[in-house]
């Protein structure tokens, strides 16, 4: 994760808090285990710090072969080369430029900004049309993708049908009672977790992949939800198989 950190943090803000997040919970969920083994602690700490670091440079496109006649000013810190990455994609407006204009939530950021409008379009739209409880259906577009007075929701090549959310794409096609039914759906994997190994594992998968396709477009395509689910189920039997051979008489 140290390791590809910051090419997420480059290419999509989305996927580096959904690895961010599973990170932090690793740490969380394993915590009494690097106190009882601080060599392997240190050893992990060390191992990502230098995966991170070295990432970061690499990421931020620094030249190690520049000759000595080149007079060229370059910030090699870690911080410095963060804060380039971060730059490319103006994460820092990303995150911290919320606020409410007409009614409305906005950001300076045009990518977040561009997501909030057409959630909050879905939103006006199904409570204009009364379809806020069914949605519009699977027969067509979602409306607002197509709205001719908010132009380029479509894409440069015309194909974009997604509204970049998980839940506001559940919303949009079924309305709120879908989108109960799903969460219900979900939730049954960790009550069922839950009863069947009396902790909350499952977090360590569920919570990056909602964090992500919360604000993106992963959940509303073929590949990434065949994936998720299949794994899934994998770890459910591979964690059973795991409890089977430390507790046989179970």
């Amino acid at each position: 994760v140290p390791l590809l950190l910051p090419l997420l943090l480059e290419m999509s803000r989305g996927s580096f808090i959904g690895a961010a997040s599973f990170l932090i919970l690793v740490i969380i969920y394993n915590i009494r285990y690097f106190f009882v083994n601080p060599k392997f602690a240190i050893f992990l700490i060390f191992l990502s710090s230098f995966s991170f670091i070295l990432s970061t440079y690499r990421i931020s496109g620094i030249e190690f072969n520049l000759s000595q006649q080149d007079n060229i000013a370059i910030d090699t810190s870690v911080s410095g080369n963060i804060a380039k990455i971060a730059l490319k994609k103006d994460t820092r407006n990303a995150f911290f430029s919320f606020y409410f204009e007409d009614g409305r939530i906005v950001s300076d950021d045009n990518t977040t900004d561009w997501r909030l409008d057409i959630w909050q379009d879905v939103i006006d739209d199904l409570s204009d049309k009364n379809a806020i409880f069914s949605g519009y259906g699977y027969n067509s577009i979602i409306p607002v993708m197509t709205d001719p007075t908010a132009p380029g929701r479509l894409g440069r090549d015309g194909l974009n049908e997604n509204v970049h959310s998980y839940v506001f794409n559940i919303l949009g096609r079924g309305g709120i009672i879908q989108l109960i039914l799903f969460a219900f759906f979900h939730l049954s994997f960790i009550l069922i977790w839950k009863k069947h190994y009396r902790n909350l594992d499952i977090l360590l998968i569920m919570v990056p992949v909602f964090l992500n396709s919360f604000t993106d477009m992963n959940m509303e395509g073929v590949q990434f939800p065949f994936m998720y689910y299949f794994f899934l189920g994998f770890y459910f039997k591979l964690y059973n198989y795991k409890n089977d051979l430390i507790n046989p008489n179970i």
